[in-house]
This record gives structure tokens, C-alpha cells and sequence, in this order.
């Protein structure tokens, strides 16, 4: 119940991946499930992957994967929506797969991921598509809520901040995946962290 006083804040709430929410998902969750590339990709080696999503961070997701997989499908529930260059890389790829309009309903597997229940929105067909891994590449949650009124956020609700990691709010510093930023790793994040501490300090001797 105590109220703290200061003349900078730096906000690094972070942001949580967002989920498809759909049956099996928690359950095999870092058995065949991830929401990061970077971090949980080698471990799939020459494996069948499947990327949810049809934006930019799945397109890039299902490049970088195909340099190691045997193969890799994006399923996306519409369309793609990520860059035409992207897009004509991945078409280009000998062992890359689009299934569009179709829909993810569960994912099957016990101790690990071993197949996707999927439907064709088009037919309404449902049918068990075969994963040894499925990466999924739908955004980011960013936990901003307690700044809404106080910094400016773009739709996705992540934090506009200059090359100082300054906020439109003076004294209000960001960093981390709250902000604006393609890439979601923790070496960012610290980097930009350590980046905002020190402007913090700079303006607080300024004042």
C-alpha cells in the first residue's frame, strides 16, 4: 500500500508469446512445442517442423529453420501477411510447404508433439497432419498495461522509445519486449536495459 516516489522509471515488464490456446498445446509445450526459433530450433535437425503463423516473425522463423530441417510447413488459419520477399524465399525452398486457410485444432502426442489436427476452412475437411516439431509464431503480449496512459504504444500495445530508450514521458525509460523490437531475446533485452539505466542516470545528473 505504499506509494514510491522517483524522477525516472525504467519499465521492463517483458511480454508473454501469444498462444493458439487450442487443445495439447500446454501439455506438450517444450516437447515438440516452442515460441522460439533461436532457442529451441537446433534441436530439431533434420526433423519435419511446422510454423503457425503468416506474418513477418513466421516467415523469418521458417527460413531460418529450413536451413536445418527436412522440412517445414507454415499452416496460417487466412493468409500470408509477411513481406513478398520473404515469401518468394520460402516458396523458392524445394522442402518448404504452405497450407493456407487452414485451421490448427489440437496437437497430438504423448511424451512429444507427433501430429497437428488441422481443418480446411475452405472444405471443412479435418485431418492429422504429421510434426516432429511446431513453432509458434502468432506476436507477442506485451505486459504494458500499468503505461498505457503514460507512453505512447503502437496497436500491438508495444512502447515507442527513441535510440535512448526514452518514452514520449520524460523520465520514463523502457526496454525489453515491451518495446518495439523484431527480435525477442534476452541479450537484447539486458543490452537495451543496461542502455536505459545509464540515460536514466544521465538525466537525473542533468536535473
Amino acid at each position: 500500500g505504499h506509494t514510491l516516489k522517483s524522477k525516472t522509471l525504467l519499465y521492463a515488464f517483458g511480454g508473454n508469446p501469444r498462444k493458439l490456446n487450442v487443445p495439447g498445446e500446454n501439455l506438450l509445450s517444450g516437447r515438440g512445442i516452442s515460441y522460439c526459433v533461436t532457442c529451441d530450433g537446433p534441436f530439431y535437425k533434420d526433423k519435419d517442423i511446422v510454423v503457425a503463423g503468416g506474418g513477418n516473425s513466421a516467415l523469418d522463423a521458417a527460413l531460418d529453420l529450413s536451413r536445418i530441417a527436412k522440412s517445414v510447413t507454415i499452416i496460417q488459419r487466412s493468409v500470408l501477411r509477411a513481406d513478398k520477399k520473404s515469401i518468394d524465399a520460402f516458396n523458392a525452398l524445394p522442402h518448404g510447404k504452405v497450407l493456407l486457410q487452414t485451421e490448427i485444432l489440437e496437437f497430438i502426442g504423448e511424451d512429444k508433439l507427433s501430429g497437428i489436427k488441422i481443418r480446411d476452412k475452405e472444405t471443412g475437411k479435418e485431418s492429422i497432419y504429421p510434426a516432429d516439431a511446431a513453432f509458434i509464431e502468432i506476436g507477442n503480449i506485451p505486459n504494458t498495461t500499468l503505461i498505457k496512459d503514460l507512453a505512447l504504444l503502437n496497436e500491438a500495445g508495444e512502447v515507442y522509445v527513441n535510440e535512448k530508450q526514452e518514452t514520449n514521458t520524460k523520465g520514463l525509460y523502457a526496454a525489453g519486449d515491451i518495446t518495439i523490437n523484431s527480435h525477442r531475446q534476452i541479450i537484447i533485452a539486458a543490452g537495451d536495459g543496461a542502455k536505459a539505466a545509464l540515460e536514466a542516470a544521465n538525466y537525473l545528473n542533468k536535473k
